[in-house]
């Protein structure tokens, strides 16, 4: 988080408590402040309205290997890869897209929201969506339209789901934890002749509600781009129960051990799906690989996407 954001914060924390219910007009600058917006440093900035505020930046990084399905490019066609993300007043995570493979270790920061910012969760997710749109009216330099466009796509399309959590049941927190996560697998035709698929997951908890939410771009659309894969028969999969609340530091891609290579005959190569299977594993199952596993090393390739479990 840049020196500006870090200013922003402390801005925050001397305008005092904050109501969630009844927002005040206090020393926050209202609506859109931008911070900085340049293809080096990213965009970064904070919307404002009343008391409450959501912080967002992006990170930019290479991608020296792009898939047929890649979609983000620099100005001069070069390919690159683009991950944002809008945080609460305490700097903590409420909605992040992820391209790069794994998330900057100074987006992850211990520790559980205040219950303030839970209680103000609602009211910020709607927050996002006014920055987007406010981003996208702003119209930032043409250098930055993929950091523009990410923003966009996760501040206004990731939305709460709307799936009630009734599958959790009345044991699910008898593990010490009330955490939970609810993942889907989003998919779309691609390429004239196969799917590409990117996945999406949201952290529950029976104290705090919908507490933040991920998607992954997996090479290509991101994921609050398509559609559900309807083989996951209309809804996501829960998981959780014991498990502590996941900040996604270690959500994975095959990319980890082994560079994308479009389906081959010979091994060591993955696509998209790959890529799903390895964050179904980590979210719904709870697995962690120190190397890639065999999907992401299998001769020939998935032509369609996974389903959810």
């Amino acid at each position: 988080m840049g020196d500006s954001m870090h200013k922003a914060l402390l801005l925050v924390a001397v305008v005092g408590c904050v109501d969630a219910t009844e927002p005040r007009t206090g020393g926050l600058e209202q609506g859109l402040t931008v911070f900085h917006a340049t293809p080096e440093a990213g965009v970064a900035g904070m919307y404002a309205k009343g008391d409450l505020a959501v912080f967002f930046e992006t990170k930019r990084v290479a991608e020296p290997d792009p898939a047929i399905s890649h979609q983000q490019f620099a100005i001069d066609g070069s390919a690159i890869d683009v991950s944002a993300r809008f945080t609460d007043m305490e700097g903590r995570n409420l909605l992040v897209a992820l391209a790069q493979h794994e998330t900057p270790t100074e987006w992850v920061l211990p520790g559980e929201p205040s219950a303030a910012m839970i209680a103000a969760r609602p009211a910020l997710y709607d927050l996002a969506v006014e920055a987007s749109n406010a981003l996208e009216a702003a119209h930032l330099d043409a250098a930055v339209a993929e950091e523009v466009h990410t923003l966009a796509v996760t501040g206004i399309n990731m939305r709460p789901p709307s799936v009630v959590p009734e599958r959790i049941g009345e044991t699910a927190y008898s593990g010490g934890w009330d955490h939970w996560q609810y993942f889907e697998v989003h998919s779309a035709s691609c390429c004239g002749i196969a799917e590409h698929s990117a996945t999406v997951f949201w952290n529950y908890s029976a104290s705090g509600g919908w507490e933040d939410g991920w998607q992954t771009n997996n090479h290509g659309r991101w994921a609050m781009e398509m559609g559900l894969e309807p083989d996951c028969g209309g809804t996501g999969a829960w998981s959780g129960g014991s498990r502590p609340h996941y900040y996604s530091d270690k959500l994975q891609y095959c990319d980890m051990a082994n560079g994308y290579a479009v389906c081959g005959a010979f091994g060591g190569n993955h696509n998209c799906h790959d890529d799903s299977k390895v964050q179904r594993a980590n979210i719904v199952y709870g697995q962690w690989f120190g190397s890639a596993p065999g999907w992401c090393s299998g001769w020939g390739c998935d032509v369609y996407a996974p389903h959810c479990y």
